[in-house]
């Protein structure tokens, strides 16, 4: 006896609209995790170029008083307060920089699931009647 066509029609399909959803929601998720990583990477470029002009400002400053320094004593005075500033500055980088490294983690991590989303999972295969 024939099957009607759009049953055999429906399991002989190359590709069962399972797998067809499957795919579609992992592209979703990895234009999400992209997009996601391209927000973060402006913003992260953003910051250490701040960090970059306050370190620029504050070596000026530190020249600009050094030049005005009229002895020995006020010139250590001048470079003690700003190796003071310049070790806060840098605890702060610091901090920064491990948060920063965080994100990209955290966005890498989630690239890296995407991808073994995928593979962990074999290829649903089409039923069989």
């Amino acid at each position: 006896m024939e099957q009607p066509t759009a049953t055999r029609s429906a399991t002989l399909s190359p590709f069962p609209v399972d797998l067809v959803d499957m795919g579609k929601k992992r592209l979703e998720t990895l234009f999400e995790v992209q997009s996601k990583l391209v927000d973060t990477l402006p913003a992260l470029s953003r910051e250490w170029m701040s960090y970059a002009q306050a370190e620029q400002e504050l070596s000026s400053d530190l020249l600009a008083k050094l030049s005005a320094a009229r002895s020995l004593p006020e010139s250590a005075k001048v470079y003690q307060e700003w190796l003071s500033r310049r070790m806060e500055m840098l605890a702060e980088e610091t901090r920064r920089l491990l948060a920063d490294t965080q994100k990209l983690v955290d966005v890498g991590a989630r690239l890296f699931a995407v991808d073994m989303a995928g593979r962990a999972e074999p290829p649903v295969a089409p039923e069989v009647h």
